[in-house]
């Protein structure tokens, strides 16, 4: 690395003229004198530069490779400010698990006056490092001044960005958190990002992605605990935690992420992390970021390194121009997939490539899948961010029609959208397979194991004492079943580390209860969770081509098998 030393002209000048004349008389001497020179200006500089220091953990100093602290401690340093303004600046601290990508920034900070000292000592009491499951755990600790303008928020932060936003970064500590108690937790949380797409994860680089892309990588977490997906926009302060339940399988888990929200409309930049959490957060949704705090530190036990991924469509060659149709009635679409919609909805897509020449439109079109019918219009889409298009919510059909869908670029509506010039139009999209039905969607439901009422016994520490052998009993809401519609009943250990396990096929006995036979669950002891399914096709481990199939699912029941 170059390091650039800009020295005032002044001082140069002046410089100058004091030592020429002792170079003058000392030819012989000349390149010492300069290598000293050099040395002098050298420390002179280093001198003046910001620095910080953790010279003390809790009293004592650091003599050791690594202290010893307790969940909160009191850290003390030295600040020398060096080249730094004067004036007031907030000094922070940071830890991570040693090993570990992602740094947690503390709520503790102090505010310090460089007004008149530029060097002085600091101390800050009841700084809380790790969480209740990093007990033995080697962490290290880091002491960070900022601007008070522009303290960093509390809660989880990558080191490129810790850097980029610091003033000054003091070398980190090594300690150990004491246990609390004479027993530990047996698994210590621990969650990683290891492949994007098809990307193997390299930290500090910025990935490519569609619309929707796999994230995948390792964990080990205790029992009754859930892995999701958090998205943060960049220049946003709302984090979006993804609806999709990640798969999880002996060790490793993958999930999908959707960029097509809504919410991320104006946005292409967004950081992507792993987080294994007690209870579920809010899906779907917004979480401003004062809330967020709150569920790191209420909920969330560990944290992946932090992925900076750039949102990209299919490319398009110069002065091109493309379509896509993201979603229906707020449903993310699959072209490959048939969806089921109101008979009224909204349609909305993003546009690709060049913009819109002055008389084009968008025009959102529809027909029958298997009756040959000409195409008609839906409506004329209106522009949004200059990326995104949408159509108000217009009448696609009557409840029970199978229909194809496609937007497409034109000039008007005049014979530029007949069915034989579509191909012809400067653009358009993928078609989109739907089924209007004016139903509510299919909910599911397990209500009772051998006659106990299930109530929620997921979020419990233990589950519903239950016979190895147990009958199964649950509920069907909104619309009714179709003939080729299946309940599926399948069960996972509890450590959720291993596959589902299918147990078998339920029998509807009546429109909208459904019964399981008595039925061997396990062995005495296991303790289990219960899952049921709606789907057209077997279901056997819950793999990901499985859940694209899945039509319904219940809520997990945590079990324990009793004799």
């Amino acid at each position: 690395m170059m390091v650039h030393f800009n020295f005032p002209t002044s001082f140069l000048q002046s410089l100058h003229s004091d030592i020429r004349p002792l170079i003058m008389r000392h030819q012989t001497s000349r390149w010492p004198l300069l290598l000293i020179l050099f040395v002098t200006l050298l420390t002179s500089f280093a001198a003046s530069q910001t620095s910080i220091r953790i010279t003390g953990v809790n009293g004592s100093s650091l003599q050791k490779a690594a202290v010893e602290i307790a969940r909160e401690s009191t850290l003390s340093g030295e600040i020398n400010a060096g080249d730094l303004a004067s004036g007031k600046w907030l000094l922070q601290i940071a830890w991570r698990r040693s090993g570990e990508d992602t740094w947690w920034m503390s709520a503790s900070k102090q505010l310090l006056d460089l007004e008149k000292d530029r060097k002085l000592r600091w101390q800050i009491e009841g700084v809380a490092i790790g969480t209740q499951f990093d007990d033995r755990a080697e962490v290290e600790i880091i002491a960070i001044l900022t601007a008070v303008s522009g303290p960093l928020p509390e809660g989880v932060i990558d080191y490129r960005s810790l850097v980029y936003l610091c003033k000054a970064i003091s070398k980190p500590v090594l300690a150990t958190r004491k246990s609390r108690t004479l027993s530990t937790l047996k698994v210590t949380p621990r969650i990683r990002i290891e492949h994007i797409a098809e990307a193997q994860f390299r930290r500090g680089e910025i990935y490519e992605v569609g619309l929707r892309e796999i994230f995948s990588g390792k964990f080990r977490k205790p029992t009754l605990s859930l892995i999701r997906l958090v998205v943060q926009p960049l220049n946003s302060e709302s984090y979006y935690v993804m609806e999709d339940e990640p798969l999880l399988r002996e060790g490793d888990w993958s999930a999908r992420v959707e960029f097509v929200s809504d919410d991320f409309d104006q946005y292409t930049e967004f950081t992507v992390f792993a987080v294994i959490t007690r209870r579920e957060l809010p899906l779907g949704r917004a979480i401003a970021q004062d809330y967020w705090r709150q569920l790191l530190h209420r909920d969330v036990i560990a944290v992946s390194p932090i992925v900076r991924v750039t949102r990209v469509e299919v490319p398009t060659t110069a002065n091109q121009i493309a379509l896509r149709i993201l979603t229906i009635d707020a449903t993310a679409v699959d072209t490959q997939k048939r969806w089921e919609v109101r008979p009224k909805a909204g349609v909305r897509g993003m546009l690709i490539g060049r913009p819109l020449k002055e008389k084009e439109g968008i025009w959102v079109l529809a027909t029958h899948e298997f009756e040959g019918d000409q195409w008609r219009i839906v409506g004329k889409a209106s522009i949004r961010n200059k990326r995104f298009w949408e159509v108000t919510p217009q009448k696609l059909g009557n409840p029970g029609e199978y229909l194809k869908m496609l937007a497409l670029v034109a000039e008007s509506a005049d014979g530029a959208l007949d069915a034989s010039r579509i191909e012809n139009a400067a653009a358009y999209s993928r078609p989109v397979h739907i089924l209007t039905s004016d139903e509510p969607p299919v909910t599911l439901t397990i209500q009772s194991i051998n006659n106990r009422e299930v109530r929620n016994f997921y979020t419990r520490k233990t589950g519903l004492s239950v016979e190895r052998v147990s009958e199964i009993r649950g509920a069907v809401a909104g619309r009714a079943l179709e003939a080729d519609d299946k309940i599926w009943l399948l069960a996972m250990e509890e450590d959720s580390d291993s596959p589902w396990q299918l147990l078998g096929q339920a029998n509807l006995t009546s429109k909208h209860r459904w019964a399981m036979p008595p039925v061997a669950l396990g062995d005495t002891g296991d303790e289990l969770f219960l899952l049921a399914v709606v789907s057209k096709g077997r279901v056997t481990e819950m793999s990901i081509e499985e859940q694209g199939n899945i039509i319904a699912s219940s809520d997990r029941v945590l079990i324990k098998l009793v004799d």
